[in-house]
């Protein structure tokens, strides 16, 4: 389980131990890019994938303005834009 939302970490790791990664980041999409690119696989993401994924951490951090926005949810988008095939002005589109 990935979530972003801190505050039932002992909850979750009480029932699926190291599985449940709990981390305030601005997006839970930019723990499960992570979780590709430790398992070496992010190449192999489709394109669909990638721009579904995208537009959570755009969501997800309000558009990178949010508060909560770390320097990981910007290197995730950029590891992913190229997967995507998006342009880099497509969300002003």
């Amino acid at each position: 389980m990935l979530d972003h939302h801190p505050g039932q970490e002992a909850y979750w790791k009480d029932r699926l131990g190291d599985k449940a990664v709990i981390e305030p980041v601005g997006a839970a999409c930019t723990l499960v890019v992570r979780a590709w690119q430790t398992a070496g696989k992010l190449a192999m993401m489709s394109e669909l994938s990638a721009k579904v994924l995208i537009c959570g951490i755009l969501d997800n951090t309000l558009n990178f303005q949010a508060a909560i926005t770390k320097p990981e949810d910007h290197d995730a988008y950029q590891a992913l834009m190229p997967l995507s095939k998006l342009d880099d002005n497509w969300p002003a589109q």
